[in-house]
């Protein structure tokens, strides 16, 4: 039986691999444009602030999926 401890720790690593991810996606395209169209420091800081909503939302989502899919495996059930 799997505990909820190594559940916990699968979650939270998802969430975190998929959180950074897509926080450093979202910060090299902010990079990018603010560079490309010379849009300086303050825009650049900005839009990396705002970069990191989605990797906040991403990772929470994926979190939740993975806590649920490591329960239903620990109870033995499907998880498609």
């Amino acid at each position: 039986m799997t505990s909820k401890l190594s559940c916990a720790i699968a979650a939270v690593s998802a969430a975190l691999l998929v959180g950074v991810e897509t926080g450093a996606v979202f910060g090299a395209l902010d990079w990018a444009l603010a560079y490309q169209f010379g849009l300086g420091e303050e825009v650049r800081t900005i839009g990396l602030a705002l970069g990191v909503i989605p990797g906040v939302i991403a990772g929470g989502w994926i979190g939740r999926e993975a806590w649920r899919a490591e329960r239903r495996l620990a109870a033995g059930a499907d998880v498609a």
